[in-house]
């Protein structure tokens, strides 16, 4: 159910004359991709991150699907404390338009870079009841990845744990990993599903350069191989 936020949002935006494509409840690094995908102009993501589910937040995003640098979060501010908006007239007001596949087709877009078989693989998944419930356990199933979920269901209030996936809020994917010796790996998410943190089989969590090593090494042998 869209948040009154939601509707001011776009209230305002389509009052300026542009037009507006709402998403729905996605994550960010989904919004992130569709907007080269769409040919937006701008994006915006309401949402507060991982912080406790008192707050809430605008990200601003840049047509290639990069946030907005600190000189422009300081313009929009200033337009914000300036009333420096745009009027038009009446028959002027922009158009609304509802996307619905764009999880699709982020994980196609995923699929197109990184390539694998995962069906000797069993994960638990914790998307912490945030935007990352839909689109995460569907793309591992499509690499074929034995997944088990937990706080799978999608709530603003985050009634699982805390929306951060620090050491201290993943107590229970770390003792399912304990219990359950046939789970090879862990996946937690925050609540807008661009921070995710791993932990091995054993509930203990990755090192995030470790991790960024990894991925490197996945992404540019050659380059490696040559160091």
């Amino acid at each position: 159910e869209p948040l009154p936020i939601e509707y001011a949002l776009i209230s305002g935006i389509l009052s300026t004359g542009c037009n507006v494509k709402t998403l729905g409840i996605v994550s960010t690094p989904t919004l992130a991709m569709s907007l080269p995908y769409l040919q937006a102009k701008a994006g915006v993501m309401i949402t507060a991150s991982h912080n406790t589910p008192e707050y809430i937040g605008l990200k601003m995003w840049n047509p290639s699907g990069i946030g907005f640098s600190p000189d422009q979060e300081e313009e929009i501010s200033r337009l914000y404390d300036e009333k420096d908006f745009l009027i038009i007239e009446w028959d002027q007001v922009g158009k609304i338009t509802q996307v619905n596949d764009i999880n699709d087709i982020h994980i196609l877009d995923i699929k197109n870079h990184i390539k694998f078989d995962g069906s000797k693989l069993n994960a638990i998944v914790d998307p912490g009841n945030g935007s990352g419930c839909d689109i995460v356990p569907k793309l591992l199933s499509t690499y074929n990845i034995n997944i088990m979920t937990i706080n799978a269901q999608m709530d603003g209030k985050f009634p699982g744990r805390q929306s951060e996936p620090s050491e201290k809020n993943l107590i229970q994917i770390s003792k399912f990993l304990k219990i359950s010796p046939q789970e090879d790996i862990g996946i937690a998410l925050d609540g807008d599903a661009d921070r995710v943190i791993f932990l091995d089989e054993n509930g203990e969590i990755v090192d995030p350069i470790r991790l960024l090593a990894l991925m490197a090494k996945y992404k540019y042998p050659k380059f490696l191989r040559l160091r």
